[in-house]
């Protein structure tokens, strides 16, 4: 039984709460049948925090930038691949995401969880990848990982000369 199971089942004494991640938006998208229903089921009370996701390439990828990275995947169709932390996650579908706005394709390589897909990303198994600003941090920092693009309205402070996807043209 998974957690939301769990809390669903739990219960309606106003003694249960569960964290959520933002799959739970997702999974009535992915999978044809839930053991429960994620809006009449569950109440939910507040977002508790959000997290920044980059668009990260191998470091020796030509593309310095998202513009660049369009460009070559548009110029080479059939031959990249991009990396997910799995089949439906939010980070395949911000993926697929920035594919339909950049208008070009590429192979997914769906992973079991970000952190292999993260630690994989390095060895350039994929030209480009999504994930959360947090686990591509490690990578960042050893120049395992360049980061062409953040999500968000501005910039992070602590990537100062990582655009925002938006800045670069690119509505996600």
């Amino acid at each position: 039984m998974s957690g939301t199971e769990a809390l669903v089942r739990a219960a309606a004494d106003g003694n249960t709460i569960a964290f959520l991640s933002n799959n739970h938006a997702v999974n009535p998208s992915v999978f044809k049948k839930l053991p429960y229903d994620s809006l009449n089921d569950i109440t939910p009370l507040t977002i508790v925090g959000g997290v920044p996701i980059v668009l990260g390439v191998h470091p020796k990828a030509a593309a310095r930038n998202v513009r660049e990275l369009q460009a070559l995947m548009k110029a080479r169709p059939a031959d990249l691949n991009y990396a997910s932390s799995g089949n439906g996650t939010i980070f395949h579908l911000a993926a697929e995401v920035f594919l339909d706005a950049a208008q070009v394709s590429a192979r997914h390589i769906p992973y079991k969880g970000v952190s292999p897909m993260a630690a994989d990303l390095p060895s350039g198994q994929g030209e480009m990848g999504v994930l959360a600003l947090g686990t591509a941090q490690p990578y960042i920092q050893s120049d395992a990982l360049r980061v062409i693009g953040i999500t968000g309205r501005t910039r992070m402070a602590s990537l100062p000369g990582v655009p925002t996807i938006a800045e670069q043209g690119f509505t996600m």
